[in-house]
């Protein structure tokens, strides 16, 4: 027979209207649960009337629960799991007739009935219907020790407690959106928990902070709730740890595809985080590196840590490492300082890597046990040790999926890749090379899953900034700690720095070797600034930079208008100095590797974007003229003097609405531009920059 559904007897008695039911609904989507809850929310029914209705629905008695006393000793005989899983509350003990009276979600569960039979030792159980909220209230309160025990009736939870004094987050949803549409946008989180109380708990909190949180308790939830929808994060509690690791382990779950976070409880969670884990992360990473300053001797190589710190994140995330081994393994690569000996330039064959490559390793363990950092990375690096040294059997580098063994061969590959056969090729632009000295290690320093893992990283990555050791940089500046900082930064990130303190001797060496980037101190070389800056422009084959102390803005336009490329004045954040740079060379050397031993280049904007390629032809002060044309057929000319945008048409437009068009074809574009000697009549006249900003203005508000 079917069950007559709870809103149509509810609105059989009369007590609830359509519309009551369909608000209650839209409520009870956002935030799951009953639809009983919802109805008492709104104080649409109250509970008596709500137990009268389940009563009727479901065929068993109906017990309000609100003020209702149970004896410690009752609550015993039902173990917090089972309470939780069903959603069961031991009522009363009747001793004569051994029956244990209780409430519960799911009075029709014959099974979970004779569950708590067996388990309370009784002979007969005897199930009543209860209203959601106020049977999980109670759970919460006997098992877990929450406090109150507030009526339904009343209760207006956290989140909505505020909902009429502040402004809300954004426009209201308007009357086309869907709650599904609007759920589908925001950030999913799962969180594994014995503790099922807190869905109740904590779902309404997360909704009002704009995420989706489902909490999943046994392990068939947590299947179905991955198969599901994909997560961007995940919560493991900590008594779940264990567990949840096991069933990836042994494939009974696939490997997360969300960022995974084990916590204690709720509250130590919060109290335990005065501070973004991400800057305090960012923050000892910084340190140690200042650290291996104070143990390189003078003069000796400096690994790029930056570049070996972005390799080891991508590697170890595509592994589906947890946040924290991800942090932990660019920490251990930074307690790991070479020594002065093993420098491989001029080697003829890659060096073999051991622990004694490495200075002081036992001060390495020392100090990664100091730092406490909450992974193993002490235990990383010991792991690491043996690897290097041949004493881990290949068969467990094939076998082991601990996070420790994956993250000592990452430490492993990387390393090897950077101090023992980067110099040895030259240039780690030969992947082809380099991908076969990493194979040979296949075995010995790694399983080969994870040797062509890193193969496909580089891969992915040939030709990007920052994915090799083949950008050379004068440093043109007296000594002193911005300079010296410079130097740190850019050497830590993989180019080779040639610092200079004599201009002259600087001017000499540009006329026989020129460099891929100038940067010079200004304050201190201003008149060889100029004459560099001259010789630079003439050649169009470097990019100039200068740094100052003085942010006049005078100043920087007479250095831009000169030919600089840039300009860096205090405050100065090396890393974006040095990302600017990078992200630079990296458009400038592919347009040159273009045009070598050709008349001209060509490309598309897909690679290579129209704002960027400006940009950079402005910063090399290149006179070209360029021919355009969309995926569409829309065919344009453009012509550039000495860097400076002079004349440009597009399909009937001229000026800046031609450039404005060409960038409304995004990515749909293709370029071929040629040296330029002659200029038609000049119709451009606004600066590159104030250009390219407001197109790219338009092209937002979908006006170009």
């Amino acid at each position: 027979m079917k069950r007559e559904r709870l809103d149509e007897i509810l609105l059989r008695k009369g007590w609830v209207s359509e519309e009551q039911i369909k608000q209650a609904l839209m409520r009870q989507k956002a935030r799951g649960g009953r639809l009983g809850s919802h109805l008492m929310y709104y104080r649409t029914v109250t509970e008596a009337q709500l137990v009268q209705a389940l009563s009727e629905q479901f065929g068993v008695p109906g017990i309000e629960l609100t003020g209702r006393q149970i004896p410690p000793e009752l609550i015993q005989r039902i173990p917090v799991t089972l309470a939780d899983e069903h959603g069961i509350l031991p009522l009363e003990l009747r001793p004569e007739s051994k029956t244990l009276w209780i409430a519960m979600l799911d009075p029709d569960r014959s099974d979970v009935v004779e569950r708590v039979r067996q388990t309370a030792e009784v002979a007969h159980v005897e199930p009543h219907v209860a209203v959601e909220k106020v049977l999980l209230n109670l759970i919460a309160a006997h098992y877990h020790g929450a406090t109150g025990d507030p009526r339904v009736d009343q209760v207006i939870e956290l989140p909505d407690l505020f909902e009429e004094d502040l402004p809300t987050a954004g426009p209201e949803p308007k009357e086309c959106d869907t709650p599904a549409a609007a759920e589908a946008e925001k950030p999913r989180v799962l969180m594994v928990t014995r503790a099922a109380f807190l869905k109740n708990l904590l779902v309404s909190i997360f909704e009002r902070e704009e995420k989706m949180l489902t909490v999943v308790s046994q392990l068939d939830q947590l299947e179905a709730a991955i198969q599901e929808s994909r997560f961007d994060h995940i919560l493991v509690a900590e008594e779940m740890e264990e567990a949840f690791a096991g069933w990836i382990d042994d494939g009974t779950l696939p490997a997360p595809s969300g960022e995974v976070t084990v916590f204690s409880t709720v509250s130590d969670s919060l109290l335990e985080n005065p501070a973004s884990y991400s800057r305090m992360a960012a923050s000892l990473i910084r340190a140690l590196r200042d650290r291996i300053e104070l143990l390189l001797p003078p003069g000796s190589w400096r690994p790029p840590y930056t570049l070996m710190a972005n390799e080891i994140r991508s590697l170890a995330k595509g592994l589906g490492l947890r946040q924290l081994a991800v942090d932990g393994l660019v920490i251990a690569a930074h307690l790991l300082v070479p020594s002065g000996e093993t420098n491989p330039r001029g080697s003829s064959e890659p060096l073999a890597l051991k622990p004694e490559s490495f200075l002081g390793f036992e001060l390495s363990l020392q100090t990664a046990n100091y730092l406490l950092f909450p992974w193993d990375v002490e235990g990383c690096l010991r792991l690491f040790s043996l690897v290097v040294s041949g004493k881990v059997p290949p068969e467990r580098l094939e076998e082991d999926p601990s996070e420790s063994s994956r993250g000592a061969q990452i430490l492993a590959l990387v390393w090897y890749r950077y101090l023992a056969i980067s110099e040895y090729l030259e240039s780690s632009e030969d992947l082809f090379r380099l991908k076969t000295e990493l194979r040979r290690q296949a075995g010995r320093l790694s399983s080969s899953a994870l040797v062509e893992a890193y193969g496909r990283l580089l891969e992915s990555t040939e030709g990007r900034p920052g994915t090799g050791l083949t950008h050379d940089i004068f440093l043109i500046s007296d000594p002193n700690e911005t300079g010296n900082q410079i130097s740190r930064y850019l050497r830590s990130s993989g180019f080779r720095v040639l610092e200079l303190s004599d201009s002259s001797e600087a001017k000499r060496l540009y006329e026989r070797q020129q460099p891929d980037a100038i940067l010079i101190n200004y304050d201190t070389y201003p008149v060889p600034a100029l004459e560099i800056s001259r010789a630079v422009k003439r050649d169009g084959k470097s990019l100039l930079y200068a740094f100052t102390a003085s942010d006049r803005p005078s100043l920087i336009m007479h250095l831009l208008d000169c030919g600089f490329s840039d300009v860096f004045v205090p405050p100065f954040n090396f890393d974006i100095l040095v990302a600017r740079i990078r992200k630079a060379l990296a458009i400038f050397c592919k347009l040159d590797r273009r045009a070598a031993g050709q008349s001209g280049s060509s490309g598309t904007f897909l690679e290579l974007p129209f704002v960027d390629l400006v940009q950079t032809l402005a910063m090399s002060q290149r006179s070209i003229h360029m021919t355009l044309e969309s995926q569409k057929g829309e065919k344009a000319q453009l012509y550039m003097q000495e860097g400076q945008l002079v004349h440009a048409t597009c399909d009937g437009l001229a000026g800046v609405e031609a450039i404005y068009r060409i960038i409304g074809w995004r990515d749909q574009g293709s370029f071929r531009m040629l040296p330029a000697t002659e200029f038609p009549e000049t119709n451009v006249s606004l600066p590159n920059d104030f250009i390219l900003l407001e197109g790219c203005r338009l092209l937002d508000e979908g006006r170009v």
